[in-house]
């Protein structure tokens, strides 16, 4: 809902939209979220997906006679909670320069020279690095991130499907 409300805010007609299942960011030996996804049957439902708005846009007239896009969610949105800076951090034992962390890093907070280091403010939490990471020197070392693996673990085990609105 929110993304949709973004959309429209900056001139955009939405007319289509989807849920679709990633393997989560936090994922690590324990915790196991939506391993493996997206799979072949998100990417077939993906496919169909793009097949039904092509179809809907040949139908298309014209946009202003098109009622607004009616997809899931509350509003006012779910307030964001900050929690402060906070970034992976490099096992240096581990870790080889080799600067696959900071190509993988979206933001370019992450720093190599004759050591790894990583603007906290500037990390976005996506888990790039600790994944592209060949020697598994990048980790997480906080107690809030703990927290939210843990819950997701107990709480997101069963397999969702993508959903679609059109």
């Amino acid at each position: 809902m929110e993304l949709r409300d973004i959309a429209a805010e900056q001139g955009f007609r939405p007319i289509a939209a989807g849920a679709f299942i990633g393997e989560h960011s936090y994922n690590d030996e324990t915790t196991q979220i939506a391993l493996g996804r997206p799979d072949d049957k998100d990417l077939e439902k993906a496919h169909q997906f793009g097949e039904s708005i092509r179809e809907k846009i040949s139908q298309l007239n014209i946009l202003d006679g098109m009622p607004p896009l009616t997809v899931p969610g509350n509003f006012p949105y779910k307030k964001w909670v900050d929690r402060g800076e906070m970034a992976p951090v490099t096992v240096e034992s581990l870790c080889t320069l080799c600067g696959e962390c900071a190509a993988a890093c979206p933001t370019a907070a992450i720093a190599v020279a004759d050591s790894v280091v990583t603007a906290a403010n500037e990390c976005i939490r996506c888990c790039a690095c600790i994944k592209k990471c060949p020697t598994g020197a990048r980790k997480w070392e906080n107690a809030w991130i703990d927290q939210v693996r843990k819950w997701l673990n107990e709480n997101c085990r069963q397999r969702k499907e993508p959903q679609i609105f059109l």
